[in-house]
């Protein structure tokens, strides 16, 4: 590990800064992003293609471990066991 080392994988914020080359997401936009260390730093320089947007309304708990879910699902389908085309695969949520 190497030091200083900033710990977090995932969150939601607001976006503070926008560089070039993005025209779906601007300042203010409240984003979620997984598989991205650092970020329980006050602020995170994260890359636009790893942001997804998050509705009103939804918490910032619930913003943040949306991405994870989504992550889960697709390596069950593409990396435990490959999906071919024609195939069917249901993939369910289990919390505790």
């Amino acid at each position: 590990m190497e030091y200083p080392h900033f710990v977090g994988a995932r969150g939601t914020k607001p976006i503070a800064n926008m560089g070039k080359g993005n025209e779906s997401l601007s300042v203010g936009h409240r984003v979620a992003w997984s598989e991205w260390q650092g970020t329980y730093a006050a602020q995170a320089k994260v890359r636009s293609n790893m942001l997804l947007s998050v509705m009103e309304g939804m918490s910032a708990e619930m913003a943040a471990a949306l991405p994870l879910q989504g992550l889960t699902a697709q390596y069950l389908t593409a990396s435990s066991r490959e999906t071919k085309p024609g195939q069917l695969a249901l993939v369910h949520s289990g919390t505790s």
